[in-house]
């Protein structure tokens, strides 16, 4: 790289707050000589120039780079430097940031112009650890310079580590992310760097050389010649890469796959063991909950008495956390997985609306009736109080009995639409082209079905609107909408606009908008009212036309097929079925239960001869609770039913829907393979190029 000039920006703050700091002298050295010893042209140059002032810290155990530097005399350089003002960007080929707490100070606004005309101007920029403060004002056209590229930086983690979190103006990660780069984290305080185009970051000290080395991979490529032995590596390693899938090499995917979930699980542990929350709120309360629930208070732990009392504190705050946790693992099931999800809207969500819906109308008000699934005194009117002349039922109070669970089961649903987005973005970040999103555009490029090309307006809807097409995708029943998470993974769209976006479309709009058609179309009032617009507008259309289209007998024949399909699906607890003094349900009974269906004699009798264990001819709770679901132990009548028997299109379309779940897990399981060689790959080039810096420093 002879002839190329690479200049280094330093710090010249000295403090931040009350606390002492300035340049990392390793984030200096490492960079001067690998830029040196590849022949460049280095300079040392400082925000206001002057006196580079080094953090004490740095020199406690200097590397390598810090002893040649002293023992050179190069130290002289960081004596009086340039301001930043005085480099001439004709001047530059590379502009490198170092880093240190220092540039938390003086690098934000001190660097901005620079780096926008380096960049402009289609040189190299480059920052190591805190250095890409330098990069935040940077901007590329109209836009932060940052956003929508891969980008390394001190982390979060690493700054909680060194103890100054609470002392750097903002986090450099967290910024970065706002900005809308793609922060790409390695492991703490380990060498780790990226490079997009001509962008070229580390994330920390230990990562000055890597960031350097990954710099001259840039300047080779917009300056001169790559390394022939260099590139030969590479593309034998991408090569390598390709191969890797379950279906190629298994036994490689799965050591690949199991390396990065200990990786991972391992990250994950450090993150929460060396969090303050984690000692300084979840420990602490944790013990508290214990030590109330079977020490100190077990009176706060009391359940209720249904119409007598409500139940301790603590006990409400436990039905809460399960009332939660029900509704959001129901909404995640209901949408995670490719198109895989559990209807659990129609099978639970909607069902529960009705039954609210009734039970407001039955107790004559709204006024202290208990909605929450997962409570015992659900939906009795022993609990209301007031008027009971349904002066309080009321589409707004119905509502708000239900809109809590609902938007909770609404977000649910928008993190099971990660899956689709977090594996095509893997894929993007490995290097690889995601071959399942490409393969699903050409596939609905080449029909011309309705759907197909709903995919196609679904995914440049996205690319074209971002934020706000996601939130318009989300706000609606959309089939197509796991294309649109496919789609803002490959483009890298930041996880917190693609997630913000869809759970507020989801968890918000679309729910809520759901909640107000089925409370119009379960309560009594509301329905007459609309049966009386469609009264007003079917006789306009006989008086205009000459022909009745009978709508009112259509819509309420279609009211009540639904209502009777989620009477079925409605869920309780197995003695609601015995009325007072009843211990046991025999045929007649059953058949009554089951009488507003069309064949309900014969669904009766499957139930009977299904969960009559012990051949009394009827049922008693004990072999009702048997049928209970573990998960919130209640039954529903469509429940009971066992069927007619397996036909072979239920075989056939449940073989499918394993398939597709199958498909998706080995969909994870190959690019998370790939990101782990990727990583290992990215080592031993970086071990590759250290060796070849070695035997040109000794040649």
């Amino acid at each position: 790289m002879a002839g190329t000039r690479v200049v280094i920006v330093a710090t010249s703050a000295d403090t931040m707050g009350d606390h002492k700091t300035g340049a990392w002298s390793e984030e200096i050295t490492g960079p001067f000589y690998t830029f040196k010893d590849a022949g460049c042209s280095v300079s040392i140059v400082s925000v206001r120039g002057g006196k580079v002032p080094i953090d004490a810290g740095s020199l406690a155990t200097p590397c390598e780079h810090d002893k040649r530097f002293e023992e050179s005399g190069d130290i002289a350089a960081l004596e009086k430097t340039q301001s930043l003002k005085q480099v001439k960007i004709e001047d530059i080929d590379c502009l490198f940031l170092a880093g240190g707490h220092g540039t938390c100070v003086d690098f934000e606004e001190g660097c901005a112009d620079i780096v926008t005309k380096t960049y402009a101007a289609g040189k190299i920029v480059a920052a190591v650890c805190h250095g890409p403060t330098g990069l935040v004002r940077a901007k590329d056209g109209d836009a932060p310079l940052v956003k929508g590229k891969k980008v390394a930086g001190f982390s979060n983690v690493e700054e909680e580590t060194v103890g100054l979190a609470d002392k750097v103006p903002f986090s450099l990660e967290t910024k970065l992310k706002e900005l809308g780069a793609e922060y790409v984290e390695g492991e703490t305080f380990k060498p780790h760097a990226v490079r997009d185009g001509r962008l070229v970051t580390g994330q920390n000290p230990m990562s000055s050389v890597r960031c350097a080395s990954l710099a001259l991979e840039a300047m080779e490529k917009e300056l001169g010649a790559r390394d022939p032995e260099l590139e030969a590596l590479r593309s034998k390693l991408e090569a390598a890469r390709s191969q890797i899938g379950l279906k190629k090499s298994p036994l490689t995917t799965i050591v690949l796959f199991v390396r990065w979930l200990v990786s991972f699980i391992a990250r994950t542990t450090r993150r929460i063991m060396i969090s303050r929350f984690t000692w300084f709120v979840l420990i602490p309360a944790v013990g508290t909950y214990f030590g109330l629930k079977y020490h100190f208070a077990q009176e706060l732990f009391v359940p209720p008495v249904c119409g007598e009392t409500t139940g301790g504190s603590m006990w409400l705050f436990e039905v809460a956390v399960v009332e939660i946790s029900w509704w959001a693992i129901l909404g995640i099931l209901s949408s995670v997985g490719f198109g895989t999800g559990l209807h659990s809207g129609i099978m639970f969500l909607f069902p529960h609306v009705m039954q609210v819906v009734a039970a407001a109308e039955a107790c004559g008000t709204t006024s202290g009736l208990i909605a929450w699934y997962q409570h015992p005194c659900k939906l009795e009117c022993a609990t209301t109080f007031g008027p009971k002349d349904d002066s309080t039922v009321t589409m707004f109070n119905l509502w708000l009995l239900i809109t809590v669970q609902a938007m909770i089961w609404g977000i649910g649903t928008a993190v099971g639409e990660l899956p689709p987005y977090l594996v095509s973005k893997a894929a993007r970040l490995t290097g690889s082209s995601d071959s399942e999103y490409h393969s699903e555009i050409e596939e609905a490029k080449s029909k011309t079905d309705a759907f197909s090309r709903m995919k196609i307006w679904t995914i440049n809807f996205t690319e074209r609107h971002g934020f706000m097409g996601i939130l318009m995708l989300a706000s609606w029943p959309n089939a197509a909408f796991d294309m649109c998470g496919m789609c803002c993974g490959y483009l890298l769209m930041p996880f917190w606009t693609f997630f913000i976006a869809t759970a507020l479309g989801k968890g918000v709009i679309k729910v809520n908008l759901q909640s107000f058609f089925f409370i119009g179309l379960f309560g009594s009032t509301a329905f007459q009212v609309m049966m009386s617009g469609l009264d007003h507008t079917n006789a306009a259309l006989l008086s205009a036309l000459g022909q009745d289209f009978h709508l009112r007998e259509t819509i309420q024949s279609l009211r009540t097929k639904l209502i009777l399909q989620f009477e079925m699906a409605s869920r309780f607890a197995p003695s609601k079925l015995f009325p007072k003094g009843v211990d046991s349900l025999d045929l007649p009974a059953l058949e009554k239960l089951y009488s507003k269906m069309s064949d309900g004699k014969e669904v009766a009798a499957r139930v009977l001869k299904d969960l009559d264990k012990d051949g009394s001819g009827s049922l008693n709770l004990k072999e009702l609770s048997k049928a209970a679901s573990r998960t919130d132990r209640k039954i529903s009548l469509s429940s009971l039913d066992p069927g007619t028997g397996t036909s072979i299109l239920k075989v056939g379309w449940e073989l499918f829907i394993v398939c597709l779940v199958l498909f998706f897990v080995v969909s994870v399981v190959d690019q998370l393979a790939k990101a782990k060689q990727t990583e290992l790959d990215e080592a031993e080039l970086a071990e590759f190029e250290a060796r070849d810096q070695e035997q040109k420093k000794t040649s």
